[in-house]
């Protein structure tokens, strides 16, 4: 009888010490935009890879992920699109306001303000779409390149590009000096 009484004093003593060993998490909560937005998951700091068979093509990154459970879509904010080359290196960068990200297909179509550069260019678009699986790179709106040397400025209706960049296409284009080194 006092080895089950000592039994039930010791079981009561754990269940007091552990219930007051609980850490307090502070939460912050959400911004009134953000829950209006109703996402089954929010995330924040993100970053994802993309990879065309087993080999990585690319690397997403965005301050904001938005993701619903009926969707394959991501919505980002502030996105930053790195591309990579055959050896590893940066070969170009897309930054935008925001993005959207097919999970499946990995198709990214970067929105606001969205620039691509390269070594030798910069081209700001409206939208800029990025297809790994079709090796393209492309924006269906008004476009403006500029060249790093010598600031040569091209203005066109859209763009289209390989993922390499070696074959640069801007429609109904227009080119004019800018006037640069």
């Amino acid at each position: 009888m006092l080895k089950n009484r000592k039994m039930a004093v010791l079981v009561t003593f754990a269940v007091m010490a552990t219930a007051g060993c609980e850490e307090q998490v502070a939460t912050t909560p959400l911004p009134e935009e953000l829950r209006a937005l109703q996402a089954d998951q929010v995330l924040f700091d993100i970053v994802t890879h993309v990879t065309v068979d087993g080999i990585r093509e690319a690397r997403i990154q965005a301050d904001t992920a938005y993701i619903w459970q009926d969707s394959t879509s991501v919505a980002m904010r502030t996105v930053n699109l790195i591309m990579y080359d055959e050896a590893g290196e940066e070969r170009a960068r897309v930054t935008s306001r925001t993005g959207l990200m097919n999970e499946d297909t990995q198709l990214m179509v970067a929105r606001g303000d969205a620039v691509l550069v390269m070594a030798d260019r910069r081209i700001e678009s409206a939208e800029i779409h990025y297809e790994p699986q079709r090796d393209r790179i492309w924006s269906d709106s008004t476009t403006i390149m500029t060249m790093t040397e010598g600031g040569r400025v091209v203005e066109g209706s859209a763009f289209l590009s390989d993922a390499n960049f070696e074959n640069i296409f801007i429609q109904n284009q227009r080119t004019r000096s800018g006037g640069g080194p």
